[in-house]
């Protein structure tokens, strides 16, 4: 396949494959915002975790135990926007109606 056509049938496939999985934009972006997230939970925890120990009753523990039950609500809704992209991936690809 010529180069100008690989690029032109790329620029019309709303789908693309990654390590054996094909993902939409939209689902990868899902997916990284979810990533995101984890990430930013994974230090809240930690420093909980570390603050704890150090200064159990101090007014910072009630802020961070806040925003991680803010993250989850977040991750809890962009659970709900991925299950709805994997559903239009799968019409894409026939899969479904």
């Amino acid at each position: 396949m010529a180069e100008d056509e690989k690029k032109k049938s790329e620029s019309f496939c709303s789908c693309w494959f990654r390590e054996g999985r094909v993902f939409t934009l939209e689902e990868e972006h899902i997916l990284g915002e979810i990533r995101k997230l984890k990430a930013q939970y994974d230090t809240l925890k930690k420093h909980l975790k570390s603050l704890t120990h150090e200064l159990p009753d101090s007014p910072k523990i009630d802020e961070i135990q806040a925003e991680i039950l803010n993250l989850k609500e977040k991750r809890k809704h962009l659970e709900t926007l991925r299950q709805k992209a994997a559903k239009e991936r799968m019409k894409l690809l026939g899969h479904s109606s």
